[in-house]
């Protein structure tokens, strides 16, 4: 039985180990089973097969970035050489997930273009150029990658940044149709990957300027017919859309106040879009809106994950993050699917366990009691934008769990899990004291970098989740901490720090059932890439500073670093060519950042220790867009490009006192382009 919208105007109420053969160097490659393009279907994106490819941006639609090959191990990884690269467009940063079916390779780079190539040999098979219409005056140009593609029977979808949809054919590239999502052409931006499911290629948008309201939308695979369209934020004269959103739109108007109804805009799904083959449902991330004064209402369905009906796009459950976008936290970041063993929420704050009878009425449990074991619950995960880890019980949103990832969130003490709000934050002391929440699941050997204001220039935080380890792994960044108010409102603008402040970021593996951080590694630059887990024991990623790096999914042990010479904001995968297993990822991320500490208070990063530079000086990363494909024993090399140096001009050390003060968020380490 469906949800239905019931009670939304209320509050929402909604292993441990790896292979044992991993440590064996000579572990043999698992036998191939290479599924043609024209083969890759709703049944195979159920499981993602075998490992031998990797045909959706998430492996499969669960979306974990967890691949079952483990022929590259604990043992041997550091044996990975470089296989062969391709040139890219240059003066671009490329943020697409290689995909791979029966041997061959697929890329976008920005501005939506297409590659081919054949995995064994690197020779490009063909490539296709949407011919983008240019942006119009003022429009938003800032960022203009693209996530990826779609692969399903024989064809690949691509999203473009003005707004298209477009089928090829894999085999040869040729264009099979094309339709615009978005009114005039420009006027909607997409830089997401496309989902398909059960013939439908399901994709959001953002607004290429200011205005407009987000939407969801399926379409035919077969010709691009529009098959349903989702609004995620009211009509603002209340007019109907003629759309699968329009039975529900009229209910959530009512959670906005009058005024702020009226300019109704926002709410873009720009990438979490998960399809979950055991319920039949579609989750969808929603984005923020304007800005608000605190008296619009909820504003129902900013900052949301919603459930939807794939057939038909038919509204079954939300959960908002953020109740009125305020601060302006969207749910944007992606989703993970899996089966946990999450425990019954404890009450929170605001609920009150009733008291025994009398002492007597609740006598403590026997020596020989054993805890009764925790049901398995089928669990949608998020580390949001809000600074929360979210768990949510899939079938009907309610919250099971929102762990805060940093040590000062500012702006809500926690969420009362009864009823799925954030809790208003408690007045500090000193303007210093982290949050009770905080505070009770922080651990003194894993300590929580402070949470900033919204930064608009977050990357997505890809995610993987290792069903063999039981964690998920992502990227955090790392802020100063100007001082705030009780409402996590920057009272005074901070003073701009020392150069070589170490902001960055970090890689951590987080235990989502225990809610906590079990190790975290720092990276030097903000910007990076996301995490790949594999049943060898391995998570692998690429760092800003273009290092492609492997760590042990347990301890978070460095097994393997190399430097590709660029910077990396990609997400890599793993697949078979020819029996062999292989590792993809796409470089050109350039720019200047902080570098080391003073020598009293040396920096020890993941890609090594911060040595044999003057204090203050600043590294200089190049950008070289490639593609780099890395397996056991190869002995290639990476084109020469000029290596990471430091500043030719060392930087004094600062009067901080005499220093003037800036604007929330200067002084950060976001990479400079040249």
């Amino acid at each position: 039985m469906r949800l239905r919208f019931w009670g939304l105007l209320a509050p929402l109420a909604l292993l441990a180990g790896c292979n044992s053969n991993e440590e064996k160097s000579g572990a043999s490659a698992p036998t191939s089973q290479a599924v043609a393009a024209t083969q890759i279907d709703g049944d195979y994106l159920a499981t993602g097969g075998d490992g031998t490819n990797w045909a959706a941006i998430g492996f499969n639609y669960y979306e974990q970035r967890y691949s079952p090959l483990d022929a590259v191990n604990r043992g041997n990884v550091s044996n990975l050489g470089i296989a062969w690269t391709a040139d890219l467009p240059e003066g671009e940063v490329p943020h697409s997930t290689p995909i791979a079916a029966d041997g061959k390779i697929y890329i976008t780079t920005p501005r939506s273009r297409v590659f081919a190539f054949d995995g064994a040999s690197g020779k490009q098979l063909w490539s296709f150029n949407p011919g983008l219409a240019q942006p119009k005056a003022g429009a938003d140009t800032s960022d203009v990658g693209n996530q990826g593609l779609a692969i399903w029977k024989g064809r690949l979808y691509l999203a473009t940044l003005d707004g298209q949809l477009i089928a090829l054919d894999a085999i040869t590239g040729a264009q099979l149709w094309r339709v615009q999502t978005g009114g005039e052409a420009g006027t909607y931006r997409i830089t997401s990957t496309p989902r398909i499911v059960k013939n439908m290629v399901i994709i959001g948008s953002g607004r290429a300027g200011s205005g407009g309201r987000g939407y969801v939308s399926a379409y035919d695979t077969t010709d691009g017919t529009l098959r349903w369209r989702f609004y995620t934020v009211p009509s603002p004269g209340g007019t109907p859309d003629k759309a699968s959103s329009d039975a529900v739109l009229g209910t959530a108007a009512q959670t906005w106040a009058p005024t702020s109804l009226a300019g109704a805009a926002g709410g873009f799904v720009t990438d979490a879009i998960t399809y979950d083959p055991d319920l039949d449902r579609l989750y969808v991330g929603v984005g923020a809106g304007p800005g608000s004064d605190g008296n619009g209402g909820d504003r129902l369905f900013l900052s949301s994950i919603i459930a939807l009906d794939p057939s038909d796009g038919e509204f079954l459950w939300q959960f908002q993050e953020t109740p009125g976008a305020r601060p302006s936290f969207g749910a944007s970041q992606p989703f993970v699917l899996a089966d946990l063993p999450v425990p019954t929420p404890a009450p929170t704050p605001t609920e009150q366990a009733s008291p025994p009878a009398s002492p007597q009425a609740s006598p403590s449990p026997s020596p020989t009691t054993q805890p009764s074991p925790q049901p398995v619950r089928k669990v949608l995960m998020q580390a949001s934008d809000n600074g929360f880890f979210f768990v949510l019980d899939r079938q009907n949103g309610k919250l099971l769990s929102a762990t805060p990832l940093f040590d000062r969130q500012g702006w809500t003490e926690g969420y009362d899990l009864s009823t799925g709000r954030p809790l208003k934050r408690a007045p500090s002391v000193g303007g210093a004291e982290k949050s009770s929440a905080a505070r009770s699941l922080a651990s003194a050997e894993t300590p929580r970098p402070n949470f900033p204001p919204v930064d608009p220039q977050r990357a997505p935080r890809w995610m993987s989740f290792n069903p063999m380890t039981g964690l998920v792994y992502f990227t955090l960044p790392r802020y100063a901490d100007p001082a705030q108010d009780d409402e996590g409102e920057q009272t005074t603008p901070a003073p701009i720090g020392p150069r070589w402040t170490p902001e960055g970021a970090k890689i951590v593996a987080f235990d989502p059932v225990a809610g906590e951080i079990r190790w975290s590694r720092d990276l030097s630059a903000p910007r990076n890439g996301g995490p790949l887990s594999t049943a060898g024991g391995l998570v692998v990623i690429g760092t800003g500073i273009g290092r492609f790096v492997a760590l042990d999914a347990m301890t978070g042990e460095t097994l393997y670093n190399r430097d590709l010479g660029s910077g990396i904001v990609a997400a890599p995968s793993t697949f078979l060519i020819d029996g062999e297993q292989y590792f993809a990822v796409l470089t050109g991320l350039g720019g200047e950042y902080d570098w080391a500490a003073p020598e009293s208070q040396p920096v020890a990063m993941l890609e090594g220790e911060r040595t044999g530079y003057t204090p203050g000086w600043l590294l200089r990363v190049p950008s070289k867009p490639r593609l780099v494909l890395l397996k056991l024993g190869a002995n290639g090399q990476v084109a020469a490009v000029p290596g990471p140096a430091p500043s030719p001009t060392p930087q004094p050390t600062p009067d901080v006192a005499a220093t003037p003060t800036t604007a929330p968020g200067a002084g950060t380490t976001e990479p400079r382009r040249r």
